[in-house]
């Protein structure tokens, strides 16, 4: 089970720091904007540090990339 949710972490991860990047906007645009710390961003965005990132948070950064709940979750399994 934890490989599992590990691995829809990665997923998660990789998704955010895609849209991103494809934004062109810096983690402090993103801080400055919308009050997420760089150093959460920093954690959602890494497959390799220990996520401890609250679904709340994740729906927050969804938010910005105008992601849909649905969209966000669509290709987990």
């Amino acid at each position: 089970m934890e490989e599992h949710n590990s691995e829809r972490m990665k997923h998660l991860s990789g998704l955010f720091l895609e849209c991103r990047r494809w934004t062109g906007m810096s983690r402090k645009d993103i801080e400055d904007e919308y009050g997420i710390s760089r150093a959460v961003i920093e954690r959602v965005e890494s497959s390799t540090v220990p996520m401890n990132i609250t679904l709340r948070t994740i729906l927050e950064m969804a938010d910005i990339y105008m992601i849909s709940p649905s969209e966000l979750f669509e290709d987990l399994e």
